[in-house]
């Protein structure tokens, strides 16, 4: 039913949520932790000297299996305040990405549910080279398998339920959210790619701007 894949989906997503709740309690205590380090620092700077971590970086040598340093950091409060807020905001950045890759999932079983359940939701081509006898005997897997060979997911799954359920239409850009869902999709989209393959960062942001709002 439905309402399963919704479950399974939503499941996820709650396990994302506590994994957010939890990156932001530990990164909020370890904040404050160096704000008090700082004010301590405020009232007492003869402490000064001593209040910077050194981080020593060894490997193992594979020849002799021997530790050997091959870098060594001296981060100050304000460099480990700094190191806070970018840890937090990279495992935010692999939260939104697994957290989208899951809605595709969704997305994905939600269209097989429907071809499944009703022969003339899907358009002809998303059957391939099947007649109409042979549908009939096809499972919910085969539907689902269709679904994720399907060109340009999540969009070409979306526009097909525009097409059925015209109140998405409406409702993408006009809704109490006052966020342009559609624009959102493919920002986070976009986001999930850059996050992926370029360790989230954005090198020509001129570009990236354009191609979210030229595919939206």
């Amino acid at each position: 039913e439905i309402q399963e894949l919704f479950t399974k989906f939503s499941d996820k997503m709650a396990q994302l949520y506590l994994y957010q709740r939890a990156m932001n309690d530990i990164a909020k205590k370890e904040y404050q932790q160096l704000e008090e380090h700082t004010k301590l620092l405020e009232e007492r700077p003869e402490l000064q000297e001593y209040s910077s971590a050194y981080h020593n970086m060894f490997f193992s040598n594979a020849k002799d299996g021997q530790n050997l340093r091959f870098s060594m950091k001296v981060h100050s409060v304000d460099d480990r305040k700094m190191s806070v807020v970018l840890h937090k905001n990279k495992q935010y950045q692999w939260l939104l990405a697994e957290a989208y890759e899951e809605f595709e999932d969704f997305l994905e079983s939600a269209y097989a549910y429907a071809g499944y359940t009703d022969n003339n939701f899907w358009p002809l081509n998303d059957y391939g080279s099947i007649s109409l006898g042979e549908l009939e005997n096809k499972s919910f897997d085969w539907h689902t398998k269709r679904a994720k060979e399907k060109r340009d997911t999540p969009h070409s799954i979306l526009s097909r339920f525009r097409q059925v359920y015209p109140e998405l239409v409406d409702i993408e850009p006009n809704n109490a959210l006052q966020v342009n869902l559609k624009l959102a999709i493919v920002l986070v989209e976009h986001l999930r790619h850059i996050i992926v393959h370029k360790g989230g960062v954005a090198t020509e942001k001129e570009k990236f701007i354009e191609q979210v709002l030229k595919k939206a």
